[in-house]
């Protein structure tokens, strides 16, 4: 929650939201690539192919952003948050959690909310904000992300993660980015070059390879 969470606001400070959403789309592809790094899972040709193709994709994305006058660190910091959810989500699939997925998502929230907190304060983010400071828009907004967003939304990524492969359960990365694009583009007016369209095309084409894949085995 504070690497991935933390990492994708920080980044979103200067990368639009639909190239964030397409970034972040890139989750499934660490979770293949960290499984068979530190866990020995066996991957076939076409995860494989899937992965150079979606690595490929994002290196492109970050170079077209430069027409964008977006800066690279942004897109870095993003790429981090998705290693670091990554690397949560299959630390999740073996982990001694309780069997109520609400009580693990209410443990892990308090526990990510605690740091993000922390990390808030030290970085001077909390002086000056009062309840009056806030508007009412973005009140409402939290309300939506807590009850839509937190509770219901993670809470059902928590029990699939459990129930059904890792590499399955991320499918919501490659409808997520290109609805996210095109609600930037209508709502928030954000500039989508050729370059970006394409690299985006491509790394939902590479996610979608990893999911297709077979379930990967783990080496003995």
């Amino acid at each position: 929650m504070f690497g991935g969470n933390g990492g994708v606001a920080l980044g979103e400070l200067t990368v639009p939201s639909g190239i964030t959403a397409l970034i972040a789309a890139t989750v499934p592809l660490w979770i293949a690539f960290l499984d068979w790094l530190f866990f020995r899972r066996r991957l076939p040709p076409k995860a494989i192919a899937g992965l150079l193709i979606g690595f490929g994709g994002v290196a492109a994305l970050i170079a077209g952003l430069g027409g964008l006058g977006t800066p690279t660190a942004g897109s870095l910091i993003l790429c981090a948050a998705c290693i670091s959810w990554a690397a949560g989500s299959l630390y999740v699939r073996d982990a001694d959690l309780p069997a109520d997925s609400l009580l693990a998502v209410g443990m892990e929230m308090i526990a990510g909310g605690a740091l993000l907190c922390i990390g808030a304060a030290l970085t001077g983010e909390l002086v000056g904000i009062t309840g009056l400071a806030v508007s009412p828009q973005a009140w409402w907004a939290f309300a939506y992300l807590v009850v839509f967003g937190g509770i219901v939304g993670f809470g059902a990524y928590l029990w699939l993660l459990r129930v059904a492969p890792t590499t399955m359960v991320s499918t919501y990365a490659f409808v997520n980015p290109v609805v996210a694009v095109v609600l930037g583009v209508v709502i928030l007016h954000e500039t989508l070059n050729a370059w970006i369209a394409i690299a985006g095309v491509v790394v939902v084409a590479s996610v979608a390879l990893i999911v297709a894949s077979p379930a990967p085995a783990r080496k003995t």
